[in-house]
């Protein structure tokens, strides 16, 4: 099995993001699978693109993998916008997890709840708000009956999303008859929860969970 961190989100669209952000998640797995193959991918950020671009690299990076090393089977972990993006990428064949920490899974409730997000939404999606309900996780649930197991991940001290937006997604997916596993509530700000021993133990023990399937 292949693990695949998609790269770090850029919701502020900050280059200094970039897939060296899913590092300390790397070096973790590797001391307790140290055969299990690991990769970072980055994605062009808005304003320079436009949703769906940011999926096509994503996509195109799977595929890469997949035609150049050989990957069959993989877990998409995504941070933030990332998480959104690993949602957008779940139906690709041979994911068999998903893990999303502090994730986008809505983008109209994101607005309502951050009016001051709206830029940066606009930027990435356009005006359109049909276009911001076709690219929400929210949307997607319905296409995952056949995906993977799927983990939500939340810090309790994130100072940038609340706990709305994974609440919401945990409630859709569930209802939508999806296999997915108690909302995992962790510590630590929006930028540094996924540096924790904390979430690092709990992707790897859900790869785990993954190995014997």
């Amino acid at each position: 099995m292949v693990h695949l961190f998609v790269g770090k989100s850029n919701d502020r669209r900050d280059p200094q993001q970039t897939s060296h952000d899913g590092d300390v998640l790397m070096a973790y797995l590797r001391q307790t699978f140290p055969t299990l193959s690991l990769a970072s991918v980055n994605y062009r950020l808005s304003p320079v693109v436009r949703h769906p671009s940011h999926q096509a690299d994503v996509i195109s990076a799977i595929e890469f993998l997949k035609s150049m090393h050989g990957m069959k089977d993989f877990v998409l972990v995504g941070h933030s916008a990332g998480g959104c993006l690993a949602f957008q990428c779940a139906h690709l064949q041979g994911c068999r997890g998903l893990v999303s920490a502090e994730g986008i899974y809505d983008l109209e409730e994101l607005v309502n709840e951050y009016p001051e997000y709206q830029d940066f939404v606009v930027e990435a999606f356009g005006e359109d708000k049909t276009v911001w309900r076709e690219a929400s996780p929210t949307s997607l649930a319905v296409t995952l009956l056949d995906s993977p197991r799927i983990l939500l991940v939340q810090s309790t001290e994130d100072e940038l999303l609340s706990r709305r937006q994974t609440e919401l997604m945990s409630t859709v997916l569930a209802k939508s008859g999806v296999d997915v596993q108690p909302v995992a509530w962790i510590k630590g700000s929006h930028d540094e929860a996924i540096r924790t021993d904390e979430f690092c133990s709990l992707v790897c023990s859900f790869v785990m969970s993954l190995k014997g399937t």
